[in-house]
């Protein structure tokens, strides 16, 4: 065989022969790491766990939990609301009406635009005869008024505008009614010209002297 061949051989050059295994032939036996590095795998996985970690609070910081207010929030250039509520409508509260002046504390102006004397006076007895008291007659500055203008505050009750109105028209040929807001009365008469009485219709002319 080879193998004794070869032993000889290497006898006679005083070399000695140590036998191999089938399994030491033609292969290197791999080195066996002695523990080997671990610290990149360390710092491998703490990376890993700071990411995950970074990434969930910026997910909460973009969409909070629990929070119902109307509150817009910008990242990265993009805006984000809340569900938006109904406004809330609110009924206006009517104002008021002016209570209305007791009869016999109403304020009555009577003003004569007429020019004949003794009209502001007429009226206030009329009209004291109806039962109101507080009553100023004075003449207009103008004496030429064509229809008795009669002027109301506020604070007159229906009532009062219907009595005064029946008496006014029984009385001048043409009555105007106005509603405004008046600082010193609560009503003012501006009277114009009156319509004949029975008694005025029935004077006859007094008869023109021959000449």
């Amino acid at each position: 065989m080879w193998f004794d061949t070869l032993k000889g051989k290497m006898e006679d050059q005083g070399q000695s022969y140590t036998p191999h295994t089938q399994n030491d032939v033609g292969f290197v036996e791999p080195k066996q790491p002695n523990g080997g590095n671990k610290l990149p795998w360390i710092i491998g996985i703490i990376i890993a766990i700071l990411i995950v970690a970074g990434g969930g609070f910026l997910l909460l910081q973009a969409y909070p939990i629990g929070n119902d207010e109307n509150v817009e929030q910008e990242e990265d250039g993009l805006s984000t609301f809340a569900t938006p509520r109904p406004a809330e409508t609110t009924t206006p509260t009517p104002t008021p009406s002016a209570s209305p002046v007791a009869m016999e504390d109403l304020r009555i102006s009577i003003l004569n635009g007429t020019g004949v004397a003794g009209e502001a006076s007429l009226l206030q007895a009329e009209l004291a005869d109806l039962g109101y008291a507080n009553i100023e007659a004075a003449n207009a500055e103008k004496q030429d008024e064509t229809a008795t203008t009669v002027t109301y505050g506020p604070g007159v009750s229906e009532d009062v505008k219907e009595e005064i109105n029946e008496l006014l028209e029984e009385m001048y040929t043409d009555v105007r009614i106005v509603e405004e807001e008046m600082e010193d009365f609560d009503i003012q008469i501006l009277t114009g010209p009156r319509q004949e009485t029975k008694e005025e219709a029935g004077e006859s002319p007094s008869p023109s002297p021959e000449g």
